[in-house]
């Protein structure tokens, strides 16, 4: 198996304002896809002023091959200057299947591999995303929790959830409903408790109806 082109999702969040600055970055690694959110960070506000930080984020997301994860880094810290702490993250997380035609848009290689390395990341990566959806007002919730159990600030967004109909049956949940989303990067060692606490305390069983999972992060950038 060719690893070097196993996909991966790059993730930005950065500072509302510095859009054009990660788009150009993007558009130098010739990133087919990508997708942009909004958000605001959750860090208390005396480390926000300590480090020059804004609570606005921006959250991007683009696929590209394994093979080009170093470049993008280089790229994003040359237009953003993420070394430096306040200036934002950077961080990947692998992808186990694709469409063949996206993937071959993404390698430009004429045999795709639906399978990537996901198992050997998740072992090997010190850091992982906790990502939490709950109904709309209980994102501090969350992250009061999760600070409780170990972790850092994260990054709240706004969407909808839909859910089939047996879904929403099971668990009395309607199926469209606002959502608040929280993104947490954690290590490895804290996930089981922090994904613990979490669940118990703002989970399907609660009022916030929580939805959690981990995504495996292989690389990080701007995050000791």
């Amino acid at each position: 198996m060719d690893t070097a082109h196993n996909p991966r999702l790059l993730i930005t969040i950065t500072d509302v304002g510095d859009e054009k600055k990660v788009n150009a970055a993007f558009h130098a690694l010739n990133l087919h896809v990508r997708y942009q959110l909004h958000g605001f960070g959750t860090a208390p506000s005396m480390i926000l002023d300590i480090f020059g930080a804004s609570k606005s984020r921006h959250l991007t997301c683009g696929l590209l091959p394994k093979s080009k994860v170093k470049s993008a880094f280089d790229i994003l810290d040359e237009k953003l200057h993420l070394a430096k702490k306040g200036h934002g993250i950077a961080f990947t997380v692998p992808i186990n299947a694709m469409q063949t035609r996206l993937y071959n848009l993404m390698t430009k290689n004429d045999t795709p591999e639906e399978k990537g390395d996901e198992s050997s990341m998740s072992e090997n990566s010190k850091f992982c995303a906790l990502v939490v959806s709950v109904n709309s007002g209980f994102s501090d919730d969350v992250v009061e929790v999760a600070r409780a159990a170990g972790a850092g600030g994260g990054t709240i967004m706004k969407g909808m959830r839909e859910e089939s109909n047996a879904v929403a049956t099971q668990f009395s949940i309607p199926l469209k409903d606002e959502q608040d989303f929280v993104m947490i990067l954690v290590s490895r060692d804290k996930k089981r408790e922090i994904m613990t606490a979490i669940r118990e305390k703002c989970g399907i069983k609660t009022e916030a109806k929580g939805i959690l999972f981990s995504l495996p992060i292989d690389e990080v950038f701007g995050i000791e």
